[in-house]
């Protein structure tokens, strides 16, 4: 019973770290921040992040932040100016930028 117990104690610390890893963490290549297609020029980092879209026949909703908002509302020192289907549009202090819900294309400053 303790060679066992031994041999799944050995294989324990055999397995490597990434079977045992979050599964719900997005890959690696996911993460890099080259990846995409938009150029250096487009990309910013922006401390906003868009989640989330709903748009029904007489509401549209965007999840930025964690925080549900609607066109109109504020979130900090921004305004939220218009939800589309793939996207929203943003005005900070920094001017407007439209938030994509492909978080890898960039940031667009207008």
């Amino acid at each position: 019973m303790f060679k066992l117990k031994f041999v799944f104690l050995m294989i324990s610390f055999a397995v490597p770290n990434s079977w045992a890893s979050d599964p719900m963490r997005p890959p690696a290549w996911l993460l890099e921040s080259n990846y995409g297609s938009a150029t250096e020029s487009t990309k910013a980092i922006s401390q906003f992040s868009l989640q989330q879209i709903l748009i029904s026949n007489n509401k549209k909703v965007a999840v930025v932040n964690g925080s549900v908002m609607t066109e109109g509302a504020k979130l900090g020192n921004a305004k939220l100016l218009k939800i589309y289907k793939d996207k929203v549009r943003i005005k900070t202090s920094k001017g407007i930028e439209i938030l994509e819900l492909n978080p890898h294309r960039g940031v667009k400053k207008l």
